[in-house]
């Protein structure tokens, strides 16, 4: 391998060269200042830019705009989002518990424009654009390199690439997830770090194949949601729990077998989601799981009974243990990642957040 310091050899190689913020020209091009997010130092100008209020131009409703749109709108600043889809997050939600999403940012004053396209004279009027249209991995050395590739560095099961010697993780990393049976490629720091933890050990000589499922959080106004698995728009979805109150569990279910679970405001299933996905649903209709009478859902029949979880994300620390049944805490699962100080006050509130 040749590096600017000269050529090196190796026996085990791994590449985690990430991605990089998809530019935007129509936004480039429009004369008014255009902003990313990618690095702290990107938050902390966003962070001083709506300090300063104005109007804010949101270009694109996925998880990097809404966030964005929240944080100007609840500093005060006009907000307009302009997303090509009919709604937010559509690709990832399908239409249901999108139109959550929505509804959500329209309550809280957003002018959401969806189904359109946006040209410069769009953005002209805002003090400042903000361009959250996704981001592309960067392939050029594992290209360089000979390895397969294809919307990322193709891996198997134990993130090895086309070239055994070779393993990639991370927002590069199409990895073939031994779960749910598919490649995936996800663009997040949880899937990033614990991909690592495997890679070093493969990197040592271990053969251990990646099975846990992506994790997401994400706090926007007064909602708070996490999500386990990987689903798509065009997944099944059975909701429990209050829609239109934002405080509910939802499953993605495929061929009878459940892909990916989230819950909004609803903190006792942070202690069942992570067994989820994965798992074989023989419902269509899960009925047995009807909520009965409690201040939160739970569930009328254990989980355990007819779903057994086969990946949980490495970052749950659960208590499981006999004595933490007798003294009531078995129900709590904390994720250890999660930084109080960053979250709303909805996941402030969340029962089994320790600070």
């Amino acid at each position: 391998m040749t590096t600017s310091s000269g050529d090196l050899t190796y026996e085990r190689l791994l590449l985690a060269t990430g991605a990089e913020p998809r530019r935007l020209a129509v936004a480039e091009d429009s004369g008014v200042p255009t902003a990313y997010l990618r690095t702290i130092e990107d938050s902390d100008r966003l962070k001083d830019a709506f300090a300063a209020g104005g109007r804010i131009a949101v270009v694109g409703a996925g998880w990097i705009g809404l966030e964005v749109a929240a944080a100007a709108r609840e500093a005060g600043c006009d907000v307009t989002v302009f997303e090509t889809a009919e709604l937010p997050l559509l690709r990832v939600l399908g239409p249901t518990v999108a139109q959550v999403f929505a509804d959500l940012h329209r309550e809280h004053g957003v002018d959401l424009r969806l189904g359109t396209s946006v040209s410069a004279g769009d953005l002209r009027g805002a003090d400042l654009v903000v361009a959250g249209v996704g981001v592309s991995p960067r392939l050029d050395l594992a290209r360089s390199g000979g390895l397969a590739v294809d919307d990322g560095v193709l891996v198997d099961a134990a993130l090895r690439t086309s070239v055994p010697s070779v393993l990639a993780v991370g927002d590069i990393a199409s990895h073939a997830h031994p779960v749910l049976g598919r490649r995936i490629r996800v663009e997040h720091w949880d899937t990033a770090i614990n991909q690592a933890k495997v890679a070093a050990h493969n990197l040592a000589g271990a053969d251990e194949a990646y099975d846990a499922m992506p994790y997401f959080f994400t706090d926007q106004y007064d909602l708070g949601m996490e999500y386990v698995g990987h689903a798509s728009g065009d997944d099944e979805v059975v909701v429990h729990g209050d829609l239109a109150g934002r405080a509910f569990r939802a499953f993605w279910t495929r061929g009878g077998r459940v892909v990916a679970a989230m819950h909004a405001n609803d903190w006792d299933a942070t202690d069942d989601l992570p067994s989820t996905p994965g798992t074989f649903h023989p419902h269509p209709d899960p009925s047995p799981y009807r909520p009965i009478g409690h201040s939160r859902d739970r569930w009328t029949r254990p989980w355990s009974d007819l779903l057994v979880g086969v990946g949980t994300p490495q970052g749950w620390r659960a208590s499981n243990s006999a004595s933490d049944t007798a003294s009531g805490s078995a129900s709590r699962r904390t994720c250890a990642r999660r930084v109080c100080t960053t979250r709303s006050a909805a996941a402030a509130r969340a029962p089994q957040c320790e600070r």
